[in-house]
């Protein structure tokens, strides 16, 4: 039963790799990977600038509620 599935599997795929809009869908798959991949990076390194920033700002609105400054 598992090797069944696994042959249909593998001729699916490559039936799908054979069309032209399995080839585009992978590309584009690809690209939204790489895309992803660069803005989690991006955000990493400059987390602990954002993380500062949000810090600075909830600070200063907990002090204007408080009325402390």
């Amino acid at each position: 039963m598992l090797e069944t599935i696994k042959i249909k599997v593998a001729e699916l795929t490559a039936q799908f790799l054979k069309q032209e809009k399995g080839a585009e869908t992978l590309e584009y798959v690809a690209i939204a990977a790489v895309v992803i991949i660069l803005g989690i990076a991006a955000y990493q390194a400059a987390a602990p600038g954002i993380g500062g920033v949000i810090n600075t700002a909830l600070t200063a609105i907990q002090n204007a509620v408080t009325g402390v400054g």
